[in-house]
């Protein structure tokens, strides 16, 4: 069939939708429709009213517009790629002398292998139904590998282009309908509303990923997480299991300052500074500061309090600073180095003091 389809043709479609549109000629319109998907050329839009919306998605060429979304490059792309003839199609003008690219669907799989394999922080969004800074937290957490490329005076953010189809892939994989007795929380609201941190954001994308919070597809026209939706029990349960079991692992930074036996202003300043570190969470209805039952015994192997060197060795804190600073040990924290209530030293630098005892 040709781009540019004779009048009888167009016709003969205008007949089938008006005439063979009732259940029991509806096969001769199906059959009309299958044939078309297949063979024309001219590309199939929203203005073709006689074909289905699943014949928009399964038709034979798209428009270069198209190509560009789904392979994340630019129009003049995908002009050298139809040039090079990795991509096959055709280029018509309008009477108004404009040029419309179209571009065959069965070719883009060819193409997919050849173009480069890595695309921007931009794409990435797009293709996960995300938004950028949800994707800087995947990244944080070690969900999703980043790399940079200089490109003229300016450094590059890219990612995986094989990484990001597994995910999505994966997002894909296994949706059903939702029906309308179903109570469901769209993506976009558990984001807003339901996820109170960066870490839970990620474990939600990790259980998600790993369908063990399965979903529903609630929009079929958007990508990723934009598309997904989820039933509001089995995700409240899911959130209650991990907040108990990330609750079991993170203490309050009273608790914390209890198990170092310093006050809790202390235990506070060494948050701030971040030499304990925390992360956002929430208790209750109120969000706070939380440390890892890893992070304090990170701290109490690394560091150790000039209160604590003075009850070992039988003085008084300020006489433990002036031993260690006679002999070049310097705290990293304390007083008159970021404003804190006690001298903190690294237990490295004062394990062969020669005042001290092992540490």
């Amino acid at each position: 069939m040709r781009s540019d389809p004779k009048p009888e043709f167009v016709s003969l479609a205008k007949c089938l939708r008006k005439h063979f549109a009732s259940p029991g000629l509806d096969f001769v319109m199906a059959a009309f429709r299958s044939f078309a998907v297949e063979n024309w050329h001219r590309v199939l839009d929203r203005r073709s009213k006689w074909m289905s919306p699943l014949g928009y998605d399964e038709q034979r060429y798209i428009p270069a517009a198209a190509v560009t979304r789904q392979l994340h490059i630019s129009r003049h792309r995908v002009k050298e790629l139809l040039d090079k003839n990795i991509l096959r199609g055709y280029v018509k003008k309008t009477p108004h002398e404009r040029e419309f690219t179209v571009i065959e669907r069965s070719s883009l799989i060819d193409a997919g292998d050849l173009i480069d394999d890595y695309i921007p922080l931009k794409a990435v969004a797009a293709l996960l139904g995300l938004p950028r800074a949800r994707i800087n937290e995947l990244v944080a957490c070690g969900l999703l590998t980043e790399t940079s490329r200089t490109e003229g005076s300016r450094q590059a953010r890219l990612f995986s282009r094989k990484e990001v189809a597994v995910f999505v892939k994966r997002l894909s994989a296994g949706r059903r309908e939702p029906s309308d007795e179903e109570d469901l929380l769209t993506t976009s609201t558990i984001l807003k509303v339901h996820l109170a941190s960066e870490r839970e954001f990620c474990s939600f994308f990790a259980a998600v990923i790993a369908r063990r919070l399965q979903s529903v597809c609630v929009s079929p026209l958007k990508s990723g997480f934009g598309a997904l939706g989820f039933l509001r029990a089995e995700f409240h349960l899911w959130r209650s299991e991990m907040r108990a079991t990330v609750r079991s692992d993170l203490l309050t930074i009273t608790a914390a300052a209890r198990e170092l036996g310093v006050k809790e202003q202390v235990a506070y300043h060494l948050v701030h500074i971040g030499l304990l570190p925390s992360i956002n969470s929430t208790l209750g209805k109120r969000r706070c500061r939380r440390v890892s039952v890893g992070d304090l015994a990170h701290f109490k192997t690394t560091y150790i309090s000039a209160v604590e060197l003075a009850t070992h060795w039988c003085t008084s804190p300020k006489a433990v600073l002036q031993i260690l600073q006679t002999q070049g040990v310097e705290p990293v924290s304390g007083p008159q180095i970021d404003a804190g209530r006690q001298y903190f030293f690294n237990r490295c630098d004062v394990r062969n003091v020669s005042y001290g005892i092992a540490l």
